[in-house]
């Protein structure tokens, strides 16, 4: 492999992550480039001989040993990961010996380091060496493969986001079964979730109820990803923040903007990059450029505010989204605004950042009519209530998020099928299930409203003004927060 080839001519130890089902293949790779080279293992010691103590300081030191003062090629694998498990002043003096092996490696010796796990460098070990993460099939190795297993091309966006050996599995399976798309389907989507990563490959929700300003906003969005916006030289779009208290929607618009592109949808937890810290965050921006053009959304991002590690990350994630040139827009979740920091709102980070409050009372009537639709379609021609029932459910339902309204409507329709499968819901129905619904709101009145304030001013509302029948209840800091006896 070419890339293999340049590497290792110009990074006389080189570090290689891959995919661990990936581990032959990039060996195979790399055995190709060296001389003859020797390979060590963690588990199975220099050519696969177990050595008597694993994970500890012999079994770092001895391909370090090995290979001093001694001409060759070496191929270790894992070291890192057995690396890490020793205490500080082992660690301390393997930097002291792969410091004289670095002074004798740049004329007699090339080592390639392959890593299958999310094992850091250690930074008194990371001077020393380059790395190098192996890239996932191209598009053109994607098509060579399908025509191998005999499938159609059109079957090609299935694929991204595989690596090769995960790919070439899938597509032995995809070869054998009825239905080769949902099969893909099926297989990839195990596979990224291994990762933490949900993909969605064609988001079916339309609409969003109340956001009239984030819905407008969307259009532009569309346009810039055009291919008359590529002709007029206009940038991608880095990307959205959405702020707001749980329950808001703000998950549901990142499905509507991924449907209205016609994009697939990655979306995960940032727990799961704050677990596998630099090397994980750069997994799945490489599983993202491999599926782009697609919609990237990591929830609850505030969690990257807790520390400094967190926040590294997070630093790490923004310049991505303002150096990138893959059509990979980037959404972020925030359910705590009061975490929001002044400087990730400040322009060349996100494009646009979302407040997505609690619904106000029209908003909450569209809402009705998009859960109410699904169960019956009259809703999605005509209003059905008259306007003062819609008032009256509008009361009955203040406060109340978008994923609660839902609630609403699954229950009540739920206790009127139950009965009479004919039956047609009424305005009275629907307040009745409210009236005994326990809202986050009405359990806790002075925090949703303290989420609430935390975020004005720091966001664009994602709803207008006129939007606004009830006034805005502000949470003053020092208000006293009365206790029961």
């Amino acid at each position: 492999m070419l890339v293999i080839d340049e590497l290792i001519a110009h990074n006389p130890i080189l570090v290689i992550r891959c995919n661990p089902l990936d581990l032959e293949y990039v060996r195979s790779q790399v055995r190709d480039v060296l001389d003859n080279p020797l390979q060590w293992s963690l588990y199975g010691g220099f050519d696969q001989i177990p050595p008597t103590i694993l994970k500890h300081l012999e079994a770092v030191l001895e391909p370090i040993e090995r290979s001093l003062g001694q001409r060759g090629d070496y191929i270790w694998e894992n070291l890192f990961t057995a690396l890490n498990a020793l205490d500080i002043f082992e660690q301390q003096y393997v930097w002291d010996l792969f410091s004289q092996f670095f002074c004798q490696t740049t004329t007699t010796n090339r080592v390639v380091i392959i890593q299958t796990d999310d094992a850091p460098i250690p930074v008194s070990l990371a001077r020393f060496v380059n790395e190098f993460y192996f890239p996932l099939p191209t598009s053109a190795e994607i098509v060579e493969l399908l025509k191998q297993f005999g499938l159609g091309i059109e079957l090609k966006t299935r694929c991204s986001g595989l690596s090769h050996e995960e790919l070439r599995r899938g597509l032995l399976l995809a070869a054998n079964a009825s239905d080769p798309k949902e099969t893909l389907d099926r297989y990839r989507s195990e596979k990224l979730s291994l990762y933490g990563i949900n993909i969605e490959p064609k988001p079916q929700v339309k609409e969003i109820g109340g956001l009239d300003r984030l819905v407008a906003e969307v259009e532009e969005i569309v346009f810039a990803f055009s291919e008359e916006a590529r002709v007029k030289k206009l940038p991608y779009p880095r990307g959205w923040l959405l702020a707001g208290p749980p329950g808001t929607g703000k998950t549901h618009s990142a499905r509507v903007i991924a449907g209205r592109l016609g994009f697939p949808m990655l979306s995960l937890s940032v727990d799961t990059i704050m677990v596998g810290g630099i090397n994980a965050v750069k997994r799945v921006l490489a599983i993202a450029k491999s599926c782009s053009p697609c919609v990237l959304m990591l929830d609850e991002i505030e969690k990257m505010f807790a520390n400094s590690e967190g926040e590294q990350l997070l630093g790490y994630l923004l310049t991505w989204a303002n150096d990138k040139t893959d059509p990979i827009f980037l959404i972020g979740t925030l359910n705590r605004p009061g975490n929001l920091r002044i400087e990730i709102t400040r322009a060349g980070r996100f494009d646009e950042v979302w407040e997505v409050p609690l619904p106000d009372e029209i908003p909450r009537q569209e809402l009705f009519r998009i859960f109410l639709s699904n169960y019956e379609p009259r809703f999605a021609e005509d209003p059905v209530f008259t306007p003062q029932q819609w008032k009256s459910l509008a009361n009955a339902t203040l406060r109340f998020a978008p994923a609660e309204i839902q609630r609403v409507v699954d229950k009540t329709m739920n206790r009127l099928y139950r009965e009479d499968l004919k039956a047609e819901v009424t305005v009275d129905d629907l307040i009745i299930t409210a009236e005994s619904f326990y809202s986050m709101y009405r359990r806790d009145e002075q925090q949703m409203l303290a989420l609430q304030n935390a975020v004005a001013g720091k966001a664009v509302p994602a709803q207008s003004e006129h939007l606004k029948i009830f006034p805005d209840q502000k949470y003053h800091p020092f208000t006293a927060i009365g206790r029961s006896s």
